[in-house]
């Protein structure tokens, strides 16, 4: 355990002390990756809750027992924090964006406009 300790600490002592200039390249197109899987599977899961939440509000809208409106109640209320789960890892994504200083590849699109690239942020 302590060879660990000791060669993990000789490794990062020019991190800490910023004097070897680290390129972190792969860490950043990792981190990419990721965001993007992520918000991918946040709109698509968005996506199907929001279908779920509706199609159960027409469920509660179109029964006419008690027990069927409770139950279509109780599923409403699932969605609906489902799609707040969802938003929140999709805000997640871009906070560990912002943290790391890494630029989603997705999110700036370049228009032509008069033969000049414009670039919306």
């Amino acid at each position: 355990m302590k060879k660990v300790v000791f060669v993990s600490s000789i490794l990062l002592c020019p991190l800490l002390v910023f004097a070897a200039q680290i390129n972190l390249s792969y860490f950043t197109n990792g981190i990419n990756a990721i965001s993007s899987l992520l918000k991918l599977l946040a709109g698509v899961l968005g996506s199907l809750a929001v279908i779920y939440f509706i199609w159960n509000v027409i469920k509660y809208t179109m029964s006419s027992g008690a027990d069927d409106k409770k139950e279509a109640a109780g599923k409403i209320i699932w969605s609906l924090i489902g799609v707040v789960v969802i938003v929140s890892i999709w805000g997640f994504v871009g906070i560990i964006q912002k943290i790391f200083g890494v630029q989603d590849q997705t999110s700036s699109t370049t228009n032509t406009i008069g033969g000049q690239q414009h670039i919306a942020p």
